[in-house]
């Protein structure tokens, strides 16, 4: 699963600085790719990866 590791208080900020925004950061980069890909002229429907494997995952 995950590592649990000891962080002495002096770096306890920074280290939930970095680890609770970890996902936040994911976001924004996929955001700008999308930006990114409107602005070069990719138009029409899309959808996330996630519902395409959903339909195709067996039952």
């Amino acid at each position: 699963m995950g590592q649990v590791r000891r962080v002495p208080e002096s770096q306890q900020d920074a280290v939930t600085a970095l680890s609770g925004s970890g996902p936040a950061y994911f976001f924004y980069l996929v955001e700008a790719m999308v930006d990114a890909g409107i602005l070069l002229g990719r138009r029409g429907r899309w959808r996330p990866i996630s519902w395409s494997r959903r339909r195709s995952a067996p039952r």
